[in-house]
């Protein structure tokens, strides 16, 4: 056999691998982005809590599963067929599936859903939050930061964001020493990057106070006073208070 030939053989088996795993990249299972292209699972897929009896009260449930059934139908009336004449109704019907099927503990069904959401509008920094606080319920606490953090890559100024990240890292890495520093770390990031942002400049104050850091609460708040004149007296009764 000629060196042409062991060339064409070794080309031929190249393509072919490349096939097979181009193909098995496309294979959708439990929890994977059908075409992995917007967003895949960090965890193993068997570690995740897919769904979650949540002991609501029968009201609240028939009123989330009325509103899902909308969706649904919203979704159906809109046809198969996705145009840009209503790309974006469709992607108001995938969140909106997604919502309620997550207040309703089947976040399976959320997760599916928010990813159809994002190959429509991967941009849509709303929606990465809300995947994000849905990883969480999940459980897949390395993934919800994975989302949030795309959703704060596409606006590094917002306080929802920010908001979404410190409340992860706060259930995340519990209460401990490393923990602190690190939450610590991201009010501080999170308010310089909002512009100090009165809610997140409260939150950070309201955090130091929980973990026993008084005085520099009363520091924060102080700061507050200035940034919001008009909660000034709200704020000094908090102050004097912790100060007794």
């Amino acid at each position: 056999m000629n060196k042409k030939t062991w060339y064409f053989i070794i080309a031929i088996i190249i393509i072919a691998l490349g096939a097979f795993f181009y193909l098995n990249s496309q294979k959708s299972g439990n929890g994977d982005n059908s075409n992995g292209e917007v967003f895949s699972l960090i965890e193993d897929k068997d570690n995740v809590l897919w769904n979650e009896d949540l002991n609501l009260d029968q009201a609240f449930i028939d009123q989330y599963t009325r509103n899902l059934e909308k969706a649904r139908k919203n979704l159906e009336e809109a046809g198969e067929e996705i145009t840009e004449g209503n790309k974006e109704a469709v992607q108001s019907y995938y969140n909106n599936i997604a919502l309620f099927d997550s207040y309703l503990g089947n976040y399976q069904e959320a997760y599916d859903y928010y990813l159809k959401s994002l190959e429509l509008y991967s941009d849509d920094r709303v929606v990465w939050l809300a995947l994000g606080s849905l990883l969480m319920q999940m459980q897949a606490f390395e993934s919800a930061e994975k989302a949030i953090d795309i959703g704060l890559e596409w606006n590094p100024y917002d306080d929802l964001g920010w908001t979404k990240k410190i409340g992860l890292y706060e259930t995340w890495l519990g209460q401990n020493p490393e923990s602190a520093q690190k939450i610590d770390g991201l009010y501080k990031e999170a308010i310089e990057k909002t512009n100090e942002d009165p809610l997140l400049v409260n939150n950070y104050a309201d955090w130091l106070v929980r973990i026993g850091r008084k005085e520099e609460a009363i520091m924060i708040y102080e700061k507050l006073v200035e940034i919001s004149p008009e909660n000034e007296e709200a704020i000094n009764r908090t102050i004097n208070k912790l100060k007794e």
